[in-house]
C-alpha cells in the first residue's frame, strides 16, 4: 500500500464500505473503463458504479451479491486517463482483524501482522507495539520498527517520562495532532526523524492492561484513522489476553538458573550485570546473529522507576514476562542509594504473582480467584468452603466454571496451570 502511494500518479486508492466493513482498493490496472465511469459513484452512492468489473478476491467484494456498498472518501487521486479496472481489494475493519486474531498463535507474529494491516490503511512509517504486565501496565515485550540509529534506552526513557499521551491514562485512540511539542518523546527523539504525528492506543479490559501501540507518521493521522483503531481495539485486546493465557501453559520442566541483576546508569545504559544476564536476555528477545542481547525489559522497568520518581505515574516498577515453555519471570527495578544508579533484578515469578497472571489471563472472577488460591494451598472443597464462608456446592460450581475458562478437566490440571508445575492435586 505504501509503495502504491509513492506512485500516486498512476493510482487511485478509494475506500468502499461493504456491509459496514471498509474495503480499500490497493491495485489498479489500466483498461478501457473510462475515468468518468470509474469515478461515477459519488459519496454514498452504490459501489457497483465504481466497480463494474471487480475481480473478487477472498470473497471480500462481490458486486453480483446483495452486499450494500457505498463509496468512501478518496485517499489519493491520479490522472483520470490512468484509471482502470480493479484487480485487488483488501478488507479492513473488525472482520479482517478478527480473522487475523482468531488464527494467531504467537504474540509477536500477531503484532507484526497487525501493524502491517494498519500500515496498509494509514500513513504509518514506524511503530512500537508493547506487551505490558496486566497489573502494573509496565512494558515487558516490545515489537518495534523504529528509525535506524535511534538510541533505544533514550527513546524508552523519554516515552515513560512523557505525560501525554501516556497509555496508562488513555481510554481511546489519541494523536499528538496540532501540539506535538507537548510530548517529551517527540521533542527529544521523534521530531529529529521527521515524525509529525503519533497515534497511541491502549489495549485494556476488565482484567488488566495487555499492551499499547504507538504508530509514528511523517504525515498526519485523521479522525477516520482513530476510529478504525478504536473499532478494532477490543478484538486486539482479547487476542493479546488469549495469547498470554496460552503462554502460561507449563510445557516442560525448565530450570531458570540463578537470578540475574543488571546495573543501569541514569540514562539507562548498562553499567554491569551478573554472568547469567546474557542467557536470560537472549531468551526474552533473541538478538540478531553476532549482536549482544537487547535488555528491553530491563530498560522498561527502570524507566518506570524514573517515571514514578518524577511523579509522572505511580505504578510500581515491576513486570512479568514469558521466558519459555510456560515459565514466567519477574523483573523489578530499585534505586541504588539516593544518588546511585538503578538495579534491575530478574527472577522466576512467585507463586502468588503467577496465580494472579493465570486469573487475569483467563478472565476469572474475584471469587473464583480466591477459590483457586485456596485450592493451590492444598485445601479440600470443604476446607475452601469453610475458609471463604461458602457452601461446598458453590465451591464446586466455581471449580466447574474455572475448568471451562481454563480448558482443564480436573483440580490437578488447574493446580498445575496456576503453579506452573506438573503433578496432581492431593486434595482432589
Amino acid at each position: 500500500m505504501q509503495e502504491g502511494l509513492e506512485t500516486a500518479s498512476r493510482l487511485l486508492v478509494v475506500e468502499v464500505e461493504v456491509d459496514r466493513d471498509v474495503v480499500v482498493v490497493v491495485e489498479w490496472t489500466t483498461d478501457d473503463v473510462s475515468a468518468n465511469a470509474a469515478l461515477g459513484a459519488g459519496i454514498g452512492e452504490p459501489g457497483e458504479r465504481l466497480t463494474p468489473q471487480v475481480e473478487v478476491m477472498d470473497g471480500v467484494l462481490d458486486v453480483q451479491s446483495d452486499h450494500a456498498a457505498t463509496v468512501g472518501r478518496p485517499r489519493d487521486i491520479c490522472h483520470p486517463q490512468d484509471l482502470g479496472r480493479l484487480t485487488a481489494v483488501t478488507r479492513v475493519g473488525p472482520d479482517a482483524v478478527e480473522r487475523l486474531a482468531a488464527v494467531a498463535t504467537d504474540s509477536r507474529a500477531f503484532r507484526v501482522q497487525l501493524v502491517d494491516v494498519l500500515r496498509g490503511q494509514m500513513a504509518v512509517d514506524w511503530s512500537v507495539f508493547m506487551l505490558t504486565d496486566p497489573r502494573t501496565t509496565v512494558g515487558v515485550d516490545p515489537v518495534a520498527a523504529v528509525p535506524d540509529g535511534l538510541p533505544l534506552p533514550g527513546l524508552i526513557r523519554a516515552r515513560y517520562l512523557t505525560r501525554h499521551p501516556r497509555w496508562t491514562t488513555l481510554d481511546r485512540a489519541v494523536t499528538i495532532g496540532d501540539h506535538p511539542a507537548s510530548s517529551l518523546v517527540w521533542r527529544e527523539w521523534q521530531s529529529s526523524y521527521g515524525v509529525r504525528d503519533v497515534l497511541s492506543v491502549v489495549f485494556r479490559d476488565a482484567h488488566g492492561t495487555w499492551g499499547f501501540l504507538d504508530l509514528w507518521s511523517r504525515a498526519r493521522f485523521d479522525e477516520e484513522d482513530r476510529r478504525l483503531v478504536d473499532r478494532v481495539g477490543p478484538i486486539i485486546t482479547s487476542a493479546l489476553r488469549r495469547l498470554q493465557a496460552a503462554n502460561l501453559r507449563p510445557r516442560a520442566a525448565v530450570e531458570t538458573g540463578d537470578p540475574v541483576v543488571l546495573l543501569l546508569d541514569e540514562r539507562l545504559a548498562v553499567a554491569g550485570s551478573t554472568d547469567a544476564a546474557r542467557e536470560w536476555l537472549s531468551r526474552l528477545l533473541p538478538p540478531t546473529p553476532g549482536s549482544p542481547p537487547v535488555p528491553a525489559v530491563a530498560w522498561n522497568v527502570a524507566a518506570q522507576l524514573l517515571a514514578k520518581e518524577a511523579g509522572v505515574d505511580d505504578h510500581e516498577p515491576f513486570g512479568r514476562v514469558h521466558l519459555r515453555d510456560g515459565v514466567w519471570i519477574s523483573v523489578r527495578a530499585a534505586r541504588i542509594g539516593s544518588t546511585g544508579g538503578v538495579a534491575v533484578s530478574l527472577d522466576q515469578v512467585s507463586g502468588a504473582d503467577r496465580l494472579d497472571l493465570v486469573a487475569r489471563a483467563h478472565g476469572l472472577t474475584g471469587r473464583e480467584t480466591a477459590v483457586l488460591a485456596e485450592v493451590c494451598a492444598g485445601r479440600s472443597n470443604a476446607e475452601v468452603a469453610a475458609t471463604l464462608h461458602l457452601s461446598p456446592l458453590t465451591v464446586q460450581d466455581h471449580l466447574k466454571s474455572m475448568f471451562a475458562r481454563t480448558s482443564v478437566h480436573s483440580r490437578g490440571e488447574l493446580t498445575a496451570l496456576a503453579l506452573g508445575v506438573a503433578g496432581s492435586d492431593p486434595a482432589a
